[in-house]
This record gives C-alpha cells, sequence and structure tokens, in this order.
C-alpha cells in the first residue's frame, strides 16, 4: 500500500487580514503525506489563505498496517543531505524564505504569529498558549491510556478498558475547568479565531483515534462551549474548504 506515490502542491489563495497583503513570503511544510502533528499547521494556512508548498514524504507499506514494513525513501535521502537537521533529522519541517526549523509546537506558534492566530495582545496570547499546552496534555493522557497506535497492546482487555474509562473520568473534569477558564469570550482567546481553537478542533474532530471512541459524544455534549468551538472551526469557511479538498490519507 502506498501513501501517495508523491504529493507537493503549491496550495493557493488570497490573503485575508490575517496575512498584510504585500506579503511574499515564501513557506514550505515539509511533512509525510499523512495527518499528523502538520496537520493543524495546514488549517492554519487554510484559514490564513496564505499560499504555501505542501511537501509531503511519501509512505509505502510492504504488507498494509505493518509499519516494520514501511519505506519513506525520500524522507531517507532528505534525513541523509541534512535537509531535516533543524529537526534533528525529523519532519516536520518548516522552511520560511529558505530558513528551516522543527518542532511542531514552534512551527504552529510561528505561524499563529505570522497570521494574526495568537491573540491580541500578549495576555491573550498568554491564554491561547495556555490553552495550548492543555490541549498537549489531552493528547498526552490519551496517548497513555489508548492502544499503542504501531505494535501489540501487552494489556488485558480489562485493564486497557479500565485505562481509557479513567481518562475520559478524567478529561471531564479537565473539560469542566477549561470552559469555566475560557468563560463568554465567543472563541479560546476571545472574540477571533486562534491557534487554540485549531488544536481543540484536531484534537476532538480530526482525529481517527479519538473519533473511534465511544465516550467521546456523550464527553463532548456535557461540555456545550468546547463543542461550540470544535464545530465552529469545522464550519469556518476556509477549514471546511480545506478539509472538503484536502488529500484523503488513512490516518
Amino acid at each position: 500500500m502506498c501513501i501517495r506515490d508523491r504529493y507537493q502542491r503549491r496550495v493557493r489563495g488570497s490573503n485575508t487580514e490575517h496575512m498584510p497583503s504585500e506579503s511574499t513570503t515564501e513557506y514550505t511544510l515539509h511533512y509525510f503525506n499523512v495527518k499528523g502533528v502538520a496537520e493543524p499547521a495546514r488549517i492554519l494556512f487554510a484559514i490564513a489563505k496564505q499560499p504555501y508548498t505542501d511537501h509531503r514524504f511519501p509512505l509505502e507499506f510492504g504488507v498494509p498496517g505493518d509499519f516494520s514494513t514501511i519505506k519513506r525513501e525520500e524522507f531517507d535521502q532528505a534525513k541523509a543531505s541534512g535537509e531535516l537537521v533543524s529537526n534533528l533529522g525529523r519532519a516536520p519541517v518548516l522552511t520560511v524564505d529558505g530558513v528551516s526549523f522543527g518542532q511542531s509546537k514552534t512551527i504552529l506558534r510561528f505561524l499563529a504569529g505570522a497570521f494574526g492566530l495568537f491573540g491580541a495582545d500578549e495576555l491573550s496570547r498568554a491564554k491561547i498558549d495556555t490553552i495550548m499546552e492543555h490541549v498537549a496534555d489531552f493528547k498526552d493522557g490519551f496517548g497513555k491510556a489508548a492502544p499503542p497506535f504501531i505494535g501489540e497492546d501487552k494489556r488485558s482487555k480489562e485493564e486497557a478498558d479500565e485505562a481509557m474509562a479513567g481518562y475520559w473520568k478524567g478529561l471531564e473534569g479537565q473539560l469542566e475547568a477549561l470552559e469555566a477558564y475560557i468563560g463568554e469570550s465567543e472563541w479560546c482567546g476571545g472574540e477571533e479565531i486562534s491557534v487554540a481553537d485549531v488544536l481543540l478542533f484536531s484534537f476532538f474532530s480530526d482525529n481517527g483515534r479519538v473519533q473511534a471512541c465511544s465516550q467521546l459524544q456523550p464527553t463532548l455534549e456535557k461540555f456545550s462551549k468546547i463543542r461550540e468551538i470544535v464545530d465552529k472551526v469545522a464550519a469556518h469557511e476556509q477549514v471546511a474548504g480545506w478539509l472538503a479538498s484536502r488529500p484523503q490519507t488513512p490516518f
């Protein structure tokens, strides 16, 4: 199985209030041809209508779904050439006017700041940044409780079920506190969409493993503010357009 033989395109669009109209900045996002940790960055590009090169390293499985048989020749060549050195030989890497850097959170913060999606002032930025870290905690906790993405789950069914039940129970308390922190604002950081809203959407509505959990919808139904934000991101004109047109990948 090959996840697209090769995918690289220039994603175009007119600029909006999130990006100065005179901008001639050249962006290239390097990642695999999957959503993964780079998809929130692609969504930020969509919201800002900022043209960029979406460079995707192809992945090929000798045996479908068996990561021990995966081939990623173009990625390996890029790593060997030093192209990915800013992220220590890993992806994602963002290149901006010829300057490259890595780490998915760094990329998100950079793009959010460049596109006006990181708050109107330092205090709103701090609130958005705080919520970003909370979502990262949600994701990390899920990763520890859920069956492993790669490899065999060595826990018994009872142990695995107990871990997931404990995760969702604990998450409810965290979401209750998060709603109180967001308050009456329309979005996480105020009255404008931000990178924190995109991360909430990405975790709760664009993550196949989370979406597969039977506890997801009952949990979101208890937290109308979180659900409202997630739904508004999905309905955002540029986000909806990206979701409808992006390459279809298995994860």
